[in-house]
Order: C-alpha cells, then sequence, then structure tokens
C-alpha cells in the first residue's frame, strides 16, 4: 500500500487524480463516494449513474461535495467532471463513453 499511497499523493500534488465513475449509489456506492470525498487523495469522484438520479445526488452532498450536478447528455456530464465536480446521471453508458472517466466502479 505505501506504493499506491506515494502514487496517489503525487498524483494529488500534481492536480492529476485519477477521475472515477461509478455505477451504483446504494448502501455499497455511497461508502465509496464517502472513501473518495475524504480519504483517497489522488483519486475524485467525476460521475455516479443511478437508476434514481436524486439518490447519487444525495450520496454525494450527504459526504460534503458541493459541485453535483445532474445531467443528461454526454457534453454536459464531460463538461461537469472538466471542472473537478461530479456529475450524477441516470444513463450508464455516458459514464463509458466519457473520455474525463479514467477508472469505472460496480457498486
Amino acid at each position: 500500500m505505501i506504493i499506491i499511497d506515494t502514487e496517489l499523493n503525487k498524483r494529488a500534488a500534481e492536480g492529476r487524480p485519477i477521475r472515477v465513475g461509478m455505477a451504483g449509489a446504494g448502501f455499497m456506492g455511497r461508502g465509496i463516494v464517502n472513501q473518495l470525498a475524504h480519504y483517497l487523495p489522488g483519486m475524485r469522484l467525476g460521475g455516479i449513474f443511478s437508476r434514481n438520479p436524486d439518490q447519487g445526488y444525495a450520496a454525494c452532498v450527504d459526504v460534503g461535495m458541493t459541485d453535483v450536478e445532474i445531467v443528461s447528455d454526454l457534453d454536459m456530464l464531460n463538461s461537469v467532471i472538466a471542472r473537478g465536480g461530479c456529475a450524477v446521471t441516470a444513463d450508464a453508458a455516458l459514464l463509458c463513453k466519457s473520455d474525463q472517466i479514467d477508472v469505472l466502479i460496480d457498486a
């Protein structure tokens, strides 16, 4: 873990976090949102797919994230992620198509 922690801290210092997209905002997803928001420098949540976007939005806001937006198309999603926010969508394909997402988690 020391090697991973060192590399993540390096990415954070360089302003190049790993941008994470996640499918799911249930119990496990909410836990991952909390981890990404508070305990993993060098990684940040860029987008969430949820069948109920309000649930994904609430998962972010509940852990103190302030730049969260529900989006419905790829341009909006990419724009939110590029500015450092978190995009919430009801269309899972958008996360897969985005060039602003580095890794996807299925929660």
